[in-house]
């Protein structure tokens, strides 16, 4: 499969260049939380890494004696770690201001740290687009959406009390990765990186009746959606 989806890159890049060792740490940002105010219940909002934070988290690892590190920025939109399709690609401000965002992404520029804000390509929680999962969510072969819940470890079943996730269709890999692109390059016109859950790792189709998508297609369409991103100066990509 890995050469089926990386063909020729793979022939080109045979031998691991890597000659140092390298951290990848991740960090989470914006979360939220149920809470209420009255009586009344709504999703509140708070921060577990902010700008400045990731800044001195960083400088201790450096401190620690890793010299190369990818730092993986989960929650890094107001969305936090909530899984949306790609609308709004902007830095949240609840992490910090401008100013602190700038103070962070030029300390890991200067410092040999490649900054990879995190994004869930199949799977996501929300569909931001008109008609929402009815349009663009996968469909299973009785043609049922392919909605799924968080697995808990400690009690062996899937946990209802969560968001449900909801596959994107293949048929809508090139919609969505072009969303993507555009305005994520349009919010941060300097940055070359991103980290992709599911994208390179999973296989889905979409069975909806007379409309089928098997999931060779699905092969083909990640392929393409590799060669948009590389096309915008999305240069270093993590799967």
């Amino acid at each position: 499969y890995q050469e089926m989806l990386f063909g020729d890159v793979l022939k080109q890049n045979a031998q691991d260049k890597t000659n140092t060792p390298v951290l990848n740490a991740e960090y989470l940002g914006l979360y939220d939380y149920k809470t209420n105010f009255l009586g009344i219940v709504y999703n509140g909002h708070d921060t577990l890494t902010t700008y400045s934070q990731a800044v001195d988290v960083t400088k201790k690892l450096k401190d620690w004696g890793a010299d190369k590190i990818n730092v993986m920025y989960l929650g890094w939109q107001d969305s936090g770690l909530v899984n949306e399709t790609f609308n709004d690609m902007k830095f949240t401000k609840d992490l910090g201001n401008k100013k602190e965002l700038q103070s962070m992404l030029t300390y890991f520029k200067e410092n040999n740290v490649t900054l990879y804000p995190n994004v869930s390509f199949l799977e996501v929680n929300k569909i931001n687009e008109s008609f929402g999962k009815v349009r663009y969510a996968s469909r299973d072969i009785s043609n049922e959406f392919t909605q799924k819940y968080p697995y808990d470890l400690a009690s062996g079943v899937f946990d209802k009390k969560q968001r449900a996730i909801y596959t994107i269709s293949p048929k809508f890999f090139d919609v969505f990765s072009t969303n993507l692109v555009e305005n994520f390059k349009k919010n941060n016109p300097s940055l070359e990186s991103m980290a992709f859950e599911k994208l390179g790792s999973k296989i889905v189709g979409d069975y909806k009746k007379k409309s089928e998508f098997f999931r060779y297609n699905s092969v083909v369409e990640q392929i393409k959606v590799f060669e948009k991103l590389n096309a915008n100066n999305l240069k270093n990509l993590t799967l």
